[in-house]
């Protein structure tokens, strides 16, 4: 996956409803008959009519109707990981449908309460590009906490009347149990909503509200550099400082910020921050021992996993050793392709990966980090050094992430700041390393699933000119 920083939380809105262009391949997978729905991060609960069975293999949970035919009904359970109301999730939500779908229509929606909880409903239509036709669905967005909710019915089979009584069905026997687990939350949910305010220049009330969030949030080193970054746009010059160096003693990692943001850049072409500049090793030392210890406390029921050769930690409840030597063996094939094949140092300072053994868990930190938890199996973040992983998309998926966070400490100690589309490069094309055993060589496996649609999108020119990417 892409790695982020803070500036791309607010790029990475959820797509909910692509459903209808995936769903004919559900058909070949099992399904279990558990029709009681309770998500083990948040407690969120409700029950699915007997009517439907439930995909194993998809994430989020979708259940579809047990009637034969190639027609189906389907109930998708997803989240946004986003500190936002439901009207302003039907208004993202809404946006995205308009640009991407044919003839979205909003049919009817309304306000109400559930279980003391701000909610809404909408009902709508739009045109399926394949033989489908007409896609008719309901749609709830439920507040929790920092969370919003969403049910979606999307039926074909089933008449309108009938398809109200099912979906009214499913909301009145919405509960919230007590969460059976936790998830460890490193970063504000207020993030997103810092960026929009300074992507829309309206920094004066970006700075009070990143300001307030960290009285909330004393030691995520990210509000601190989103702050400098802000003050350095209301050339508050010093105080801009004094917040960077604040967000390197508490872990942060990234110095390539500094070379790709104009205001950044004018406080070293300054020598404003050749303290930080010329100190990296210390400075990043100093940081990720506060990091390591602040995460050692959250994740105290995990194990700690030292891989020194790759100076990589993975911090993980996994207990199958079969399952702990093949992460470590990505880490080891990729650390040895990137010095030999690509002359990429090891970063001097440790690199961070959580994985827990629950993919609930997995899927909802990757969630509050990118707005949602769909498609995504991984994301690393150069601004902390930590890459999160859902063990179920397998070997290739920590190849990538891995190979992310050893380009970014290359970056680091060049004072460069290279392109997203170069760092995807390289992540994508070694995703598929593996060990020859004749040869003790690292190779690249031909025949990526990626790699295909690239060849097609060439031979149809519909590849962007390498020119204009550049």
């Amino acid at each position: 996956m892409k790695t982020i920083n803070h500036k791309d939380f607010h790029k990475f809105l959820i797509l909910f409803l692509f459903f209808a262009v995936f769903f004919h391949c559900f058909n070949c997978f099992g399904y279990d008959e558990d029709n009681q729905y309770v998500d083990g991060v948040t407690g969120f609960s409700l029950t699915v009519p007997d009517s439907f069975k439930k995909n194993r293999y998809v994430f989020p949970p979708v259940y579809q109707s047990k009637k034969e035919g190639k027609k189906k009904d389907y109930i998708i359970i997803d989240k946004i990981y986003k500190d936002i109301t439901p009207d302003k999730a039907f208004s993202l939500f809404k946006e995205s449908m308009e640009k991407h779908v044919k003839k979205f229509k909003v049919n009817e929606k309304s306000d109400l309460q559930i279980k003391n909880h701000e909610a809404k409903i909408i009902s709508y239509s739009y045109e399926e590009k394949r033989e489908e036709g007409e896609v008719t669905s309901y749609i709830l967005f439920l507040k929790d906490g920092s969370i919003i909710n969403v049910v979606e019915f999307i039926y074909s089979i089933l008449k309108e009347d009938d398809a109200k009584k099912v979906f009214d069905s499913i909301v009145s026997s919405i509960r919230f149990e007590t969460p059976t687990k936790i998830v460890h939350n490193f970063f504000s949910p207020k993030l997103y909503e810092i960026n929009k305010l300074a992507e829309d220049k309206k920094f004066d009330e970006a700075e009070t509200l990143v300001s307030t969030e960290i009285l909330y949030n004393p030691d995520d080193a990210g509000l601190y550099f989103l702050k400098g970054e802000i003050l350095a746009k209301l050339k508050k010059d010093k105080e801009a400082v004094t917040n960077f160096i604040e967000a390197f003693d508490k872990g942060y990692c990234d110095f390539s910020e500094f070379f790709k943001d104009e205001d950044l850049n004018r406080l070293v072409i300054n020598k404003m921050l050749d303290g930080l500049l010329e100190n990296k090793k210390e400075i990043l030392k100093k940081g990720r021992e506060f990091l390591v210890k602040r995460i050692r406390k959250e994740l105290a029921s995990y194990y700690e996993i030292k891989i020194p050769e790759s100076n990589l930690i993975l911090f993980t409840d996994i207990k199958n050793n079969v399952a702990i030597n093949i992460l470590k063996d990505s880490a080891l094939t990729t650390i040895r392709f990137a010095k030999e094949d690509l002359n990429i140092k090891i970063p001097p300072y440790p690199i961070l990966w959580i994985m827990s053994d629950n993919r609930e868990i997995n899927k909802a930190m990757i969630g509050n980090l990118m707005g949602t938890s769909t498609y995504i199996g991984g994301v690393y973040l150069p601004s902390y050094g930590i890459f999160f992983a859902d063990k179920k998309t397998g070997y290739g998926t920590f190849v990538h992430e891995f190979m992310h966070a050893l380009h970014s400490g290359d970056e680091n100690f060049s004072n460069q700041h290279h392109p997203r589309w170069i760092s995807e490069m390289l992540s994508t094309i070694y995703e598929t390393l593996k060990m020859d055993e004749a040869t003790d060589k690292i190779v690249v496996v031909e025949g990526s699933g990626r790699v295909y649609p690239l060849i097609k999108a060439i031979k149809d020119k519909k590849m962007i000119p390498l020119s204009k990417i550049m």
